[in-house]
């Protein structure tokens, strides 16, 4: 927490400690919280924070305090920059934790079900850090999509657990359709995509088309493979088969998409385009 306090600021040791109160008092766990040693907790945080945040106020002066204290707060009550609706997070985690977003409702029901096998207390713990995470950084009047980091190792257990024990074969009650309509719909996604790159990249970017061809073939045939892999539930091999859609994805988009739409923004490919030198 001390460490989260000087790279960001007061959410440092906010954000964890009220998810570890909060979850504590749900449980109704006070011996914990007598043996937690908050208060030698809290002047072991102070020391390691003042320790460098002292100097560095001294030799930054107001300037300094303002930026790295008070402008980190601004951003939360006041639209300093990047203002966006309450709602905007909804779909900027959906995307950024695609193709798992998917699997997450199946992987909440899963943990409740689950509750008789030994497991209440970190499923809960999960719960109440995405939950309390989510909703603190929604009520923010500044959002960007890397503000959700946080949330990511919660739902990543949660959604890791639940394709865990159905690999294993160790899962209880949850039906299999909430992990079975999620791979149907993201291969259906899949498909789409891929139709949309294949007449998007002939018709206008010719110059891309073998790149993107590739892709779509890659696409198609994952696709295709998934349907093949349920029909003989080798949940495992679709498992494996979504880390490699999702690592050509990435890899595609850092070194395709993002570089044409560079190139798109840049007034170089502008003048080209009214030269003549490249035809859409």
């Amino acid at each position: 927490m001390a460490l989260a306090t000087l790279t960001k600021g007061p959410v440092g040791f906010f954000l964890p400690l009220t998810v570890s109160l909060v979850y504590l008092l749900i449980q109704k766990d006070f011996k914990v919280m007598k043996e937690m040693n908050l208060l030698q907790g809290m002047l072991l945080l102070l020391a390691i924070v003042l320790s460098w945040y002292l100097p560095a106020v001294l030799r930054g002066g107001e300037a300094y305090l303002r930026a790295t204290l008070f402008r980190p707060i601004g951003y939360y009550v006041s639209e300093l920059e990047h203002p966006n609706p309450i709602y905007f997070y909804l779909t900027a985690f959906a995307a950024d934790f695609l193709p798992w977003f998917l699997f997450l409702p199946g992987a909440i029901i899963y943990g409740y079900w689950n509750k008789s096998s030994g497991m209440k207390k970190e499923f809960s713990f999960l719960l109440i850090w995405f939950f309390l995470s989510f909703l603190f950084f929604s009520f923010s009047a500044t959002k960007r999509g890397k503000y959700l980091l946080p949330l990511f190792p919660a739902s990543s257990l949660m959604v890791g657990k639940l394709w865990g024990d159905l690999v294993s074969n160790q899962m209880g009650r949850l039906r299999r359709y909430w992990v079975d309509l999620p791979l149907y719909g993201f291969a259906g996604l899949a498909m789409a995509v891929a139709a949309v790159l294949y007449f998007a990249a002939s018709k206008r970017l010719p110059s891309y088309f073998p790149y993107t061809l590739s892709v779509t073939l890659f696409i198609v045939g994952s696709g295709a493979a998934s349907f093949f892999l349920h029909r003989i539930n080798r949940y495992g091999a679709r498992f494996f088969l979504l880390v490699g859609i999702a690592a050509v994805a990435i890899f595609f988009t850092e070194n395709f998409v993002f570089c044409l739409d560079h190139q798109l923004r840049s007034g170089g490919f502008i003048l080209r385009l009214l030269r003549g030198e490249i035809g859409l």
